[in-house]
């Protein structure tokens, strides 16, 4: 069996949770609930993983992750 190691960054947005692989192009959900969009992308990498097994492309993976948040203020004069 293999293993295969994804970053999954959660952002939420107006009351939403959405979760993207930054590794899979197109690999992004929404949902009300953190662990709901954590789940989904869960379901949404294993679809993605099996059609790129199926074609026989190369399976990008995450080496290291590292995420931050700022808190900017602009004051428009």
């Amino acid at each position: 069996m293999n293993s295969f190691r994804f970053s999954v960054v959660v952002e939420q947005n107006s009351g939403r949770f959405c979760a993207f692989c930054p590794e899979l192009d197109g690999c992004y959900v929404e949902d009300e609930t953190y662990d709901g969009a954590i789940e989904k992308i869960r379901e949404q990498i294993m679809n993605c993983l099996e059609d790129k097994l199926e074609s026989g492309e190369d399976i990008p993976q995450s080496e290291s992750f590292c995420s931050t948040t700022f808190t900017i203020q602009y004051s428009l004069n």
